[in-house]
């Protein structure tokens, strides 16, 4: 999969996202995948993941299934897959938004449609269309921002549980068919550790940008509805004092 063909969907995004959705998809765009991207195919630290695990033992079999129980997915693929799931979300609101967009210019550029201003009675109407169309839109955004955090929720804990805060140079495995309790090494521990220290940060940050959206569209969602409530106050005030003078 390209990881530039994410980028491009992700850019598109931004263009429907709050500027807290925007720091978290630029941030998610240049730290995440970058660091994946160079983990993969421009450093060497995983490329001798399986072939640098030495056990000493002779027992054929032993050392694949100690390495096996060692790490039961490779860092990269954890977190190319995290990644692609954390992205997933927010490209179906891009899809869902555009498909809303598309629409809604074809209707207006339909062909033979006269344009024609409507008494008041139908523009009321028209203005509950558009709280129902806003509504929906901010419902569909805001679970999409549930669904990262819960996603990164998810991947913070798996992680934790996969590989744990460190990277061990001896690993003692005792498991069929090794005869007995046998020492392992693994390759390039400490750079190994530092990845898994700055991923665990990484996603971190990012389940913090994600709550801190949540709140400020809790907070716009509660201002609108003040607004809205002062607004319709004011317009009652307005139409009394037009009542009272005739």
């Amino acid at each position: 999969m390209s990881w530039h063909f994410v980028e491009r969907w992700l850019q598109k995004v931004n263009q429907h996202s709050t500027l807290i959705g925007k720091f978290w998809l630029t941030f998610l765009i240049i730290f995440r995948t970058r660091i994946v991207v160079v983990s993969s195919v421009g450093d060497r630290v995983y490329s001798d993941e399986q072939s640098e695990f030495k056990c000493n033992t002779l027992q054929i079999g032993c050392t694949n299934v100690c390495f096996n129980m060692f790490s039961p997915i490779s860092h990269i693929r954890f977190w190319s897959f995290q990644i692609i799931l954390v992205c997933t979300p927010s490209i179906v609101f891009m899809v869902y938004s555009l498909a809303k967009i598309s629409k809604a210019n074809e209707t207006n550029d339909s062909p033979g449609k006269e344009l024609v201003q409507l008494p008041a009675k139908y523009q009321i109407k028209s203005d509950d269309d558009d709280k129902q169309a806003f509504f929906q839109h901010f419902a569909i955004y805001t679970m999409s921002v549930v669904l990262r955090a819960a996603i990164e929720c998810a991947f913070l804990l798996l992680q934790y549980r996969l590989f744990g805060f460190r990277v061990p140079e001896l690993y003692k495995c005792r498991v069929d068919p090794c005869p007995n309790t046998v020492d392992c090494y693994s390759s390039r521990p400490t750079e190994k550790t530092i990845f898994i220290h700055f991923m665990f940060g990484i996603t971190l940050l990012s389940m913090f940008l994600n709550f801190t959206e949540l709140i400020y569209l809790a907070w716009h969602w509660i201002a609108r509805r003040h607004r809205k409530l002062r607004d319709r106050q004011r317009l009652a005030k307005l139409q009394e004092c037009d009542q009272s003078i005739f």
